[in-house]
């Protein structure tokens, strides 16, 4: 189970292997795909266009070329007289795709559907059985995490190596169905625009992760990027550098996203964050105090007094026609209007315009309204509409009160950077008994004050999918350690499959680092492993980044989340506290190789520096993170090896050894947690480090605190494993100082770990 599920995020409601590893079908270009009642029936277009995406991204993730088309099936079955040519009778496939789908029609659909699908992988025979497009694509989603790389001990042929890798796909049967209707990713393009490739990329990674709603946040005060042909205005430099979405280009990603099963939601953010809507239209604000731009717009980030006077008929009128020209584009049945942070504007004026006229307009167009959750508090909100929650609290007897459905983003927020067990444990219900009837789903959010085209995309793989999963799987799906087992291919398969370039751009901002030296740029990536870069909220203040302000540094290069100083944290904790006398061999072979290798790698980019300081002015400026990292990394390695090389005889002379030891470590740390702050990035591997420091030297013999660490090492790695490090760090402490009754967060304790 462990090995068919490697690469499966989320997680389906119900897998169960059902053949043996051996019995695994092997995925060749061999392909044949047919309706799973009927082989001589034409299949609808969407299920070709669903198998056609199936085959692009299985190529892509191994090199296979699967080339079927409906076109040259139909020669097959029905051009007899070509066969002179060889053209109607393909090899035997090795694998037929068989698929029923009971409402699939020509054209694919990302309305709301029952997602719901089956999968059964036999030895050569793939059947999928769907009630829609969407479950169609659900399953094809699956099928392609089932496929991994064929076991050397399984291969009968070795021969077969010397053309390339093989493939299987893992024997299981699927019944699957998602916990939440709406699963979405905002992605906001205001404040940084991100070209349409990118929007693509986005799309077709969600889709791999059975995310079903992409939000662009379409407007705010650095830039507006919707084209009007009613408001040609919107479209020039003042209000948005010249950086829009043609209504071709918005057709285009709204026709992308349909044929994945997807919805697209746009958003127009009102009466506030419209500074550059403003800047356009300075005669729709609410003040003719306010200061607006009248050749650019806003270049700083914030919470801003210029709004729409919503109490003006002009504004009204302007804003019900660009709703209208809006709705004629986007097909989905919700527009999003924002409504958050107004900051010079009264409730029953925002009340009365969208409960009372944008609604009711827009029901004329088929359309309901979605808003930010300061649009509940205000009983905005008409019946029917969705609130998305992004402050958290009590939204639900609110929403049930007023008929209204919750999105919840709430701890899904990408651009602070959090670790993905924060967001995979984070529950859209809550405890109230009006979550179940009021929320909908959840988002992820990823805001772009400091995220560009270059970076957002390792913003938001592979954290997303963990949310991705808390939104599909059933609820009692809660085990982090697994979660992470099963992110860490993320990645490097959505990179394969052309759905991300977090890879290609992340080796781009790190050989610029280097000064486009290969070898210093590889040492600086892999040196990365042991930090993780701060989030929004710990950068912009004191606010010194603005819309133009290059996003190039090594904070802006490392991935928003380490797994390897996971991995590594783990394996420390493991090797410090096996048994009295002993340690833990073969963590502590991963824990020393893995210190060794950073070291090795500090020490390359020190001496690279030093030959000629000037050659690289950018990787010169990162000498004093270097020598803390080498200070820190030798005084680990230090203390690991005289662990692993003394006797824990419990002695004088060990004792103050051990002290000794702990106190280089410690002070190595707290110099490299302060040097790490001024690049605005934190030393991912200190807490665990710390906890080893904690034990050789916290007032405690060495053999009394290695004994400690085994009796309690179920909850340090319980701790660990949940991404509570301080929790862990917090626990040793206590002990060492002779605590004897230590009262960790409930939140820390997790049983289901």
């Amino acid at each position: 189970h462990s090995q068919a599920t490697s690469n499966v995020i989320p997680l389906p409601s119900s897998l169960k292997v059902t053949l043996s590893q051996e019995s695994w079908p092997e995925l060749t270009g061999n392909v044949k795909v047919q309706d799973i009642n009927d082989s001589e029936k034409t299949l609808p277009g969407s299920v070709w266009s669903a198998f056609q995406w199936f085959t692009k991204k299985a190529a892509g993730l191994t090199g296979i070329p699967i080339d079927v088309s409906p076109r040259n099936q139909e020669i097959c079955h029905n051009g007899k007289d070509l066969k002179a040519f060889g053209v109607c009778e393909p090899p035997e496939p090795e694998i037929v795709l068989a698929i029923g789908c009971d409402t699939c029609g020509d054209e694919p659909t990302p309305k709301a559907a029952d997602e719901s699908y089956s999968l059964a992988v036999k030895r050569s025979l793939v059947e999928i059985r769907a009630k829609s497009f969407a479950g169609v694509m659900r399953a094809m989603a699956t099928l392609i995490q089932l496929i991994q790389p064929m076991k050397d001990d399984l291969v009968q042929d070795k021969r077969r190596f010397l053309g390339g890798g093989r493939y299987v796909i893992a024997g299981v049967t699927v019944e699957d169905s998602p916990r939440f209707r709406w699963r979405g990713l905002m992605v906001d393009v205001s404040r940084h625009f991100m070209p349409m490739s990118t929007l693509e990329r986005i799309i077709d990674a969600s889709a791999l992760v059975k995310l079903n709603t992409i939000h662009i946040h379409l407007s705010d005060d650095q830039g507006w990027r919707f084209q009007s042909l009613k408001f040609p205005p919107l479209t020039e430099r003042k209000a948005g550098d010249g950086q829009f979405y043609s209504q071709e280009q918005i057709r285009n990603i709204v026709q992308y996203a349909a044929d994945r099963a997807i919805r697209i939601v746009p958003e127009i953010d009102l009466p506030g964050h419209s500074t550059a809507l403003l800047n356009a239209y300075p005669n729709l604000k609410n003040r003719e105090s306010l200061k607006i731009h009248p050749e650019y717009p806003e270049r700083t980030f914030g919470v801003f007094n210029e709004i729409l006077d919503l109490n003006s008929n002009q504004t009204r009128k302007f804003v019900l026609d660009l709703f209208s020209e809006m709705s004629d584009l986007f097909r989905d049945e919700y527009i999003h209007v924002g409504g958050d942070e107004v900051m010079d504007s009264k409730a029953e004026d925002r009340r009365f315009f969208f409960r009372e006229i944008l609604a009711e307009h827009l029901k004329t167009l088929n359309k309901k309204i979605m808003g930010w959750d300061e649009l509940l508090d205000d009983r905005a909100l008409s019946p029917g509409s969705i609130v998305q929650v992004w402050r958290g609290g009590d939204p639900y007897h609110d929403a049930a009160s007023q008929n209204v459905s919750i999105v919840w983003s709430e701890g899904f927020y990408l651009d602070l950077l959090k670790p993905a067990s924060e967001h995979y444990l984070t529950e859209p219900e809550g405890s109230s008994r009006w979550a179940k009837q009021t929320v909908i789903g959840g988002e992820a959010c990823m805001w772009t004050e400091l995220a560009s085209a270059e970076t957002v995309e390792s913003r938001i793989w592979p954290r997303a999918a963990a949310v991705a999963e808390r939104l599909w799987s059933p609820k009692s799906f809660r085990n982090v350690s697994d979660m992470y087992r099963r992110l860490k291919s993320l990645s490097q398969r959505l990179q394969a499959m052309g759905a991300s370039n977090q890879l290609i751009n992340h080796n781009i901002l790190f050989s610029r680092l280097a000064c486009d030296s290969a070898v210093a740029g590889m040492s600086l990536s892999i040196l990365a492993e042991v930090f993780s870069p701060y989030g929004l909220r710990n950068r912009v203040s004191p606010p010194k980044y603005h819309t133009l302000t290059p996003l190039t540094g090594l904070v802006d290069a490392l991935p928003a989340e380490s797994i390897p100083a996971k991995d590594f944290a783990e394996a420390l904790i493991q090797t410090i506290s096996g048994k009295e006398d002993e340690i833990e061999s073969e963590s502590y072979e991963v824990t020393m190789s893995t210190l060794s290798l950073w070291l090795n790698h500090v020490t390359s980019l020190q001496e690279s520096i030093l030959f000629d300081p000037s050659s690289c002015p950018i990787l010169s400026s990162m000498l004093p993170l270097l020598e803390a990292c080498a200070r820190t990394f030798s005084a680990a390695y230090s203390a690991l090896r005289f662990i692993a090389h003394q006797n824990m005889n419990e002695n004088k002379q060990v004792v103050v050894e051990s002290k000794k030891l702990a106190s280089e470590l410690k002070q190595a740390l707290d110099h490299a947690e302060k040097v790490s702050d001024d690049f605005e990035i934190r030393l991912a591997v200190a807490a665990p480090l710390r906890t080893l420091s904690a034990a050789m030297g916290g007032g405690i013999g060495l053999q009394e605190g290695i004994g400690i660490l085994a009796k309690n090492a179920n909850l340090l790695v319980l701790c660990l494993v949940a991404g509570v490090l301080d929790a862990a760090v917090h626990f040793v402490l206590h002990l060492s100082r002779g605590h004897s009754n230590v009262l960790l967060p409930a939140s820390t304790i997790r049983t289901d770990v």
